[in-house]
């Protein structure tokens, strides 16, 4: 059983709460988080919450296992790197590595866009090439809109120095996440909250994941229509990069 708290108990941070509280074995509210503890007391003795009134608490609170930010609006994510300096001859190709960036960094992060927001209904796409391969000095931006309506945006530049960020954005709080390690979250008059976690081979988690999955004991953590999402909407930057259509549908 998880035990989450929820930043925000508006509209639908009660709803949230009234779909597992009492009723899922897999997690339940226990704390919740309110500018104004107060006027949310009756709502969290109902709910069976602890109420608090500041992020903090539950951040540093062991018990608690994650925190609610509320309904997504929005995703940003951005991967570089300039390495594209000592790529194989295929990672030149149009038609082996098309879109810029897209087969070297992009598809990681749009791996990790469907899996927040779900299929892609729509891209649309800017590729600025400045120099040509061997080491191509190149950017691709792309605008997505989701099927769940939130929008995104993914973006990659080769060459420059290693760059990674995601940053989720919903109605009661945003989370940042800077590099391998780092977190931050953002919630209306608080300060934000610098997280830093100690660094995992993801390497060995996905081969591990692979391992259980093959072995009958755990579900591959992503599922096959996940995958064929995140196909569908990187043949749908790639064909909109490529003919420069102002947008695609997925």
């Amino acid at each position: 059983m998880i035990d989450a708290a929820i930043v925000g108990l508006g509209r639908w941070g009660q709803t949230l709460v009234a779909a597992v509280q009492g009723k899922s074995d897999k997690l339940r509210f226990t704390r919740a988080v309110s500018r104004n503890p107060e006027r949310m007391r009756d709502i969290a003795v109902r709910s069976r919450l602890e109420l608090v009134g500041d992020l903090a608490a539950v951040l540093t609170d062991r018990a608690i296992d994650a925190v609610e930010l509320g309904r997504l609006l929005h995703l940003e994510a951005h991967f570089s790197n300039e390495v594209a300096g000592t790529f194989s001859e295929w990672r030149y190709s149009l038609d082996e590595s098309p879109a810029g960036g897209m087969t070297g960094t992009g598809i990681h992060m749009l791996d990790v866009l469907v899996a927040l927001a779900g299929p892609v209904r729509r891209v649309q796409t800017l590729l600025v090439s400045r120099k040509p391969p061997p080491d191509p000095h190149d950017s691709l931006s792309a605008l997505l809109e989701f099927t769940s309506g939130v929008s995104g945006t993914l973006a990659m530049v080769r060459s420059t120095p290693p760059y990674f960020r995601l940053h989720a954005f919903a109605r009661s709080a945003s989370a940042e996440v800077l590099g391998r390690t780092d977190l931050v979250l953002r919630r209306g008059g608080a300060e934000p909250q610098h997280l830093s976690f100690p660094p995992v081979d993801s390497v060995r988690a996905n081969l591990e994941s692979f391992a259980d999955a093959v072995a009958g004991v755990a579900p591959y953590p992503i599922r096959t229509g996940e995958i064929l999402d995140t196909v569908a909407a990187f043949d749908a930057i790639a064909k909109a990069a490529k003919s420069g259509e102002p947008v695609r549908q997925v």
